[in-house]
Parts: structure tokens; C-alpha cells; sequence
């Protein structure tokens, strides 16, 4: 048994010192997530606050339009334009995509009318295509209007509407880039990376010498298991330690959790490229597979369209590619601190795959 494993890590150390030595092939395969997690991390930030590009122009010098002012620069959810502009710059900015509103106050808002009250209306410029900014600045501008009414006039309204903000952690894009680029480069190191190195070797005539040896099978399998595996493992690691220390990342569940679905789910993506390897007759086939499964993962596991844009039966079909339960996976553990139970269903998707492409690789497998 000794020498089994000794031969078995042996190989898998040669896998990986193999891989290691071409640039192309750590780029690609260990680079290229890094790579996004960073570009990404660093072009979204970590600041998760709402914030909305605001331009107040006021034409008026009265009290109400000073105190209006006052009230809006408090409000803390606006970046405020401060320069001198005119209406007309403000709204061709408004078109550009520069402001999200704009707001303007005439220069008889706040004169007292016939009954000695402040008077004015108003006047809010949005965006139509940004709906969602639209009806923040209004809420705002509304809350300010009643608070500042209610206090001229003096009489509480009968009817009010009592806000108790209850405390909840919010959910940061980058925890979401983080399970989807954590998962395409476990995809990428165990798929990618197993189904196009395999057939090149069985081609090459690499493993045609080795049957010559004493070197079984189940230790080629096993080696190849092990060496991939370590290379996702070490991709995941270093993408969590970036992810913690340069964007603020929390962990909201077990790191033991998450450790055990990257490690299974590492497994299952090195499974299907071995399974894709035997399958395949040759190089060229084993490629087009490798592209056909690799893409659609893609395209219904949520690295390219979220998954809840989906209609119902495609996203009930997507559940069944392997990416999406282990992208789902990490998110439920990293945002919603999800254990091991929590994840059952996912982790039972990922469990079975295992178990069907570990028989279809060892099954399909040939020395060439």
C-alpha cells in the first residue's frame, strides 16, 4: 500500500511541477480568475453605500429655499454638484449620464404668499431610463417637504407613517464576483484543465510508456486527482486571502464549510474533465466537448447572466450543471453564513456528480 501512494504522489508531484513550468498554462488556467477578482474588486470598490449624483440649482434667496438646501446637503445619500451651472448645462449633463437628477428651485420659491406662508413649487429632472434614482431623490425631496410644512403650519397630520428600521447585513457585489470567479477557476483548473492536458498526453504517447511499466491506472487516475486538485485548492486560497485582505470580504459562515464544498466541488469539476478525457475518442473531440460543457456552464451556472433572469425551467435545469450549486454554495455560506445542512441540496447535486463521473472515468479510461 505504501508504494501504491508513493507512486501516486509521485506522479501527482510531476503533474504539478509540469504544469508549473508552462506560463501559458498558469495564466490561463490559475491567472485568469486571480486576475478578474482583482480587476473587478479594485474597479467596483468596497464602498457599498448609495450615493446620487444631485444638482441643486437655487434661483432663490428666501429663508424656505436656504433651509430646503440645508436639508438636502444633509440628507447623506447625495454627491452634490457645487460649481456654478446654468439650467440649460444642467440638463444636457442630465442626458450625458453625468447627473442622475437635478433638482431646481425658482426665484419665488419661499416667498410668502397671500396668508404670509412660504409658497413655491419644486421642480425635479430625471432620467427616465434610471427609474430607481429617480424615486430616491423624490423620497428625499418629499420627506424634507413635510418635515419643513408640518413645521410652518403647526398642525400634526392625522395620519402618519411610523419607520422602525430593523438591522439586517447587507450583501456587497464583490461577495457575489467572489463566488462566481471562485467558481469558474474550479471549473477552469479541474475541467479546462484536465480534459485538453489528458487526451494531448494519451496522443503524445505518454501514457502508452507508462503502461509499459508497472504504473496501474488507478494510480494515473489518482495522480491526477491529487496534482489538480492541489492546483484549484491553492487557486481558491489565494483568491480568499486577496478577497479578505484588499476588499474587505466577511465571512458569515464556517470557513471549515466552505473549505469542504471547494474541496468536493474541486473534485467533481477534475471528475468531469477525466470523464470528458475518456469519453472523447481523441484530442479534437475532447476539446469540442470541453467547450460545449464549459460555455453552457457559463451561461446557466451565473458567471454570465444571474441566474434569477432565467426563465423558471431553465433555472430549474441550471441547478443540475455543476457550477451552479457550487456558486450558489458560496454565496449562501459567505453572505448568509448557511451551514452544512443549510446547503444539503447543493451539496447532494455535487455529491452525485462525483460519484457518477469518478465510475465514467474510471470506466471510459484507455492508455491511448
Amino acid at each position: 500500500m505504501k508504494g501504491f501512494l508513493r507512486t501516486v504522489f509521485t506522479f501527482a508531484a510531476l503533474q504539478i511541477r509540469r504544469m508549473l513550468r508552462d506560463p501559458v498554462t498558469v495564466l490561463i488556467f490559475l491567472g485568469l480568475p486571480l486576475i478578474l477578482l482583482v480587476v473587478f474588486g479594485v474597479f467596483l470598490g468596497t464602498d457599498d453605500e448609495i450615493t446620487v449624483d444631485l444638482a441643486l440649482i437655487n434661483k432663490s434667496e428666501s429663508e424656505a429655499a436656504r433651509e430646503f438646501a440645508e436639508h438636502i446637503q444633509k440628507a447623506g445619500v447625495f454627491e452634490l454638484f457645487n460649481g456654478d451651472i446654468s439650467m440649460e448645462e444642467a440638463r444636457e449633463k442630465l442626458r450625458e449620464g453625468e447627473f442622475a437628477a437635478v433638482v431646481l428651485l425658482p426665484e419665488k420659491f419661499g416667498l410668502p404668499g397671500d396668508d404670509g406662508m412660504p409658497r413655491g413649487k419644486i421642480t425635479l429632472y430625471y432620467d427616465q431610463t434610471d427609474e430607481q434614482s429617480a424615486r430616491l431623490v423624490s423620497s428625499v425631496i418629499n420627506s424634507v417637504i413635510q418635515e419643513m410644512n408640518q413645521r410652518m403650519i403647526g398642525i400634526d397630520p392625522p395620519l402618519e407613517l411610523e419607520q422602525t428600521p430593523v438591522q439586517a447585513h447587507s450583501v456587497p457585489l464583490f461577495n457575489n464576483l467572489f463566488a462566481m470567479f471562485t467558481g469558474l477557476a474550479v471549473m477552469m483548473v479541474g475541467i479546462l484543465g484536465v480534459a485538453t492536458t489528458v487526451p494531448h498526453d494519451k496522443k503524445s504517447g505518454i501514457y502508452k510508456r507508462l503502461h509499459s511499466t508497472p504504473f496501474k491506472s488507478s494510480q494515473l487516475l489518482s495522480g491526477i486527482m491529487i496534482a489538480y486538485s492541489l492546483l484549484g485548492l491553492a487557486v481558491v486560497l489565494i483568491m480568499s486571502v486577496l478577497a479578505v485582505a484588499f476588499f474587505g470580504l466577511e465571512m458569515h459562515g464556517s470557513w471549515l464549510t466552505f473549505a469542504l464544498l471547494m474541496v468536493t466541488g474541486i473534485l467533481v469539476m477534475v471528475g468531469i474533465g477525466l470523464a470528458i478525457s475518456g469519453i472523447a475518442k481523441n484530442a479534437t473531440q475532447a476539446d469540442a466537448i470541453t467547450q460545449i460543457f464549459f460555455f453552457t456552464s457559463l451561461a446557466l451556472g451565473g458567471i454570465w447572466i444571474p441566474r434569477e433572469f432565467l426563465p423558471d425551467i431553465i433555472r430549474v435545469i441550471s441547478m443540475i450543471i455543476p457550477l451552479a450549486p457550487v456558486v450558489d454554495g458560496i454565496q449562501y455560506i459567505v453572505n448568509d453564513g448557511a451551514s452544512l445542512l443549510q446547503i444539503l441540496p447543493q451539496f447532494s447535486v455535487i455529491v452525485i456528480w462525483l460519484a457518477a463521473v469518478s465510475i465514467i472515468g474510471t470506466k471510459t479510461f484507455s492508455w491511448e
